[in-house]
C-alpha cells in the first residue's frame, strides 16, 4: 500500500477518535445549558431528547440538527482516509459547518466559544490529509511521465550525394562498379533491415526504463527509504547503462544512415 494512504488512513482514525473522546469544547448543549464536552456526547443528547419527545425551542433544534450534521460528515471524513485527499477535504467542510454554527449560534446569536483539544486536532488532520493527498502522488504522477515519454529522436545530419554519381559511366568504370557492388550486395541482403529497426526499439524501450528507476531512485532517497550509499551505487550502475545504450542507440542511428547512403549513391 502507498505511503499517502497509509498517512490518510491513520488520519482519518485521528479524526474518529477526536470525535469521541476528545473535548471539542465549551458549547450550547440541547438541553440549552452551555458545557465543555465531546461532539459524540451532544449528539447522544440531542438523538435523547428527540427520541423522549422533549420539546425543544425551534431555534435550539436547528442548532443541533445542524451539530448532527457536522457530526455525519466528520465521520465520513474519518471513514474515507484510504482517500486522503477527499478524506481531508469532507472534514474541512465539517469543521467549517461547526464553527459557522458555534460562532454565529441561533441561540446565543454571535458567540466565539472555547474550543477544545479534539476541534484542533481535527482541523489538523484535515489539512494534513489534504496535503499528503495533494503532495505524495507527485511520485507516482514523475515515474509515469517518464514511462510515457517518447524517447528523443536523434537527428542524424546527412550530406547529399555528390553530382558526380549521376554522371554516365564508361565502360571500364561500369564493369568496375559493377564488380565492386556485388559482395556489398550480397552483405546487404544477408543483414535484413528489419533487424535494426527492431534492435533500435527494444534500446528506446531500455533506455526509458532505466530513466524510470533513476527517476524512483531520486524519490525513495528523497522520501529516506533508500540509503545514501546504496542510492550512489545504484545510481552510477544505471547511468552508465545509460551511457552504454545511449552510445549503442547512436551506432544503429548510424549503421542505418549509412545504409540510406549506399542506397541513394546505387541510384
Amino acid at each position: 500500500m502507498d505511503v499517502d494512504r497509509i498517512g490518510g488512513i491513520a488520519l482519518g482514525l485521528v479524526m474518529i477518535l477526536a470525535i469521541f473522546l476528545l473535548p471539542f469544547g465549551s458549547f450550547l448543549l440541547p438541553s440549552g445549558k452551555t458545557g465543555e464536552t465531546t461532539l459524540f456526547s451532544i449528539i447522544v443528547q440531542f438523538i435523547e431528547n428527540i427520541v423522549s419527545g422533549t420539546q425543544q425551542p425551534m431555534n435550539l433544534l436547528i442548532y443541533g440538527i445542524i451539530i448532527l450534521a457536522s457530526f455525519i460528515i466528520l465521520i465520513a471524513a474519518g471513514a474515507l482516509g484510504l482517500y486522503p485527499l477527499r478524506s481531508g477535504a469532507i472534514g474541512i467542510l465539517g469543521m467549517i459547518l461547526i464553527t459557522t454554527v458555534t460562532v454565529f449560534n441561533p441561540v446565543l446569536g454571535f458567540n466565539i466559544p472555547s474550543y477544545g483539544a479534539g476541534y484542533f486536532i481535527v482541523w489538523g488532520a484535515s489539512v494534513a490529509a489534504i496535503v499528503i493527498g495533494k503532495f505524495r502522488p507527485n511520485a507516482r504522477r514523475k515515474v509515469v511521465s517518464a514511462v510515457s515519454q517518447p524517447p528523443v529522436e536523434e537527428v542524424v545530419e546527412t550530406s547529399s550525394p555528390p553530382m558526380d554519381l549521376f554522371k554516365p559511366l564508361s565502360g571500364t568504370e561500369e564493369q568496375a562498379q559493377t564488380s565492386s557492388a556485388e559482395p556489398s550486395s550480397i552483405s546487404e541482403s544477408a543483414e535484413p533491415a528489419s533487424s535494426l529497426s527492431i534492435g533500435l526499439n527494444v534500446i528506446e524501450e531500455e533506455i526509458t526504463r532505466i530513466r524510470a528507476f533513476l527517476v524512483v531512485l531520486e524519490d525513495e532517497k528523497k522520501d529516506n527509504i533508500i540509503s545514501g550509499e546504496a542510492y550512489n551505487r545504484l545510481s552510477a550502475r544505471l547511468r552508465k547503462m545509460l551511457d552504454e545504450l545511449e552510445a549503442e542507440r547512436k551506432t544503429v542511428l548510424n549503421r542505418l544512415t549509412e545504409k540510406d547512403l549506399s542506397k541513394q549513391s546505387s541510384l
